[in-house]
């Protein structure tokens, strides 16, 4: 178990987590199983009550790949569609908000789609 009680007794009686956590085998077996199903390894860790990372070494250990940090497939298709009518990828960022405009440039490459450069601050007329 991920939890164990702490030997010193300290203000409180909570359980304290430890640093590292040996997983059993047959939960490893199961975990793996989990993870094939369904690789959000969040999800899988709240299940077998465990860490995200464990469970990430323990996908990686059986020679699973993980994808990458990865948006909401409806928010993507939110900045396909915006990127469709404006091609600022700055722009769209903040349309859509809650992603930087690094990542709509992202999207926006492996959808084909190109994006221009938003035009900077016109200077002053003195």
């Amino acid at each position: 178990m991920p939890f164990r009680e702490t030997p010193k007794k300290r203000d409180t009686d909570k359980l304290e987590r430890r640093q590292f956590t040996r997983v059993p085998r047959n939960t490893r077996t199961k975990i793996i199983a989990a993870v094939k199903a369904d690789p959000d390894t969040v999800r899988v860790a709240r299940e077998f009550d465990l860490k995200r990372v464990t469970v990430w070494h323990i996908g990686r250990a059986a020679g699973i790949r993980f994808p990458g940090r990865r948006i909401a497939t409806d928010k993507r298709a939110t900045i396909v569609d915006a990127l469709k009518i404006n091609p600022s990828a700055r722009q769209v960022a903040r349309q859509v908000g809650g992603v930087s405009h690094a990542t709509v440039c992202t999207i926006a490459r492996a959808e084909g789609i190109s994006v221009v450069k938003s035009p900077g601050r016109q200077p002053a007329i003195l």
